[in-house]
């Protein structure tokens, strides 16, 4: 299927593209090692595509909006699991990046019983947090009882010493992470 869509010219929408497809290939590659692994069974949520014609076998569209978090699934044991992941460089995580549609339904789906996460997926910029870290991305698995607590308070971002306290090291997934912490 291919896609009509308008190409972005600009350098900084080109490099938010390639930090968004790494970070997504950094998740699948956890995903499917915590599948191997009996842990976690998760998947990513389809963008939706409104399709505008269809000519020969040529399709025309473009990409919507997309309606909800980036991941759901199940971890062992039944429980459901939700999450939106996020790229980050910075030394803290700005909540404005989590849209409005994604809080509604974290809220929910956490109110509901399910574990719900904000993945932010974290090359720090700052020679400390490279050194802590060991210069390479992570997987920041916050909860999104934390995160709401920093939105619910007016904080405008989530600081560094948080991402570095939920970060995942070494040969952990994130879901090896979180599945060691449940109740």
């Amino acid at each position: 299927m291919t896609l009509a869509h308008r190409p972005s010219t600009s350098p900084a929408r080109r490099r938010q593209r390639a930090t968004g497809s790494a970070a997504e290939a950094l998740l699948e590659a956890q995903h499917a090692l915590a599948r191997a692994r009996g842990l976690a069974y998760v998947t990513k949520r389809p963008t939706p595509v409104r399709v505008t014609r269809v000519d020969r076998g040529r399709v025309s569209g473009f990409f919507e909006r997309s309606p909800g978090v980036d991941y759901c699934g199940i971890v062992a044991g039944g429980r459901a699991i939700y999450s939106e992941a996020k790229a980050c460089h910075a030394g803290t995580f700005a909540l404005r990046e989590i849209e409005s549609e994604q809080v509604l339904e974290l809220d929910l789906v956490l109110s509901l019983g399910a574990l719900a996460y904000l993945l932010v997926v974290w090359t720090p910029s700052t020679v400390t947090a490279r050194s802590i870290l060991g210069g390479q991305p992570v997987v920041c698995a916050i909860p999104w009882r934390v995160v709401r607590e920093h939105i619910t308070a007016g904080q405008p971002s989530l600081p560094g010493s948080l991402l570095t306290s939920y970060a995942t090291r070494g040969a952990r997934t994130w879901l090896d992470a979180i599945t060691e912490d449940r109740p």
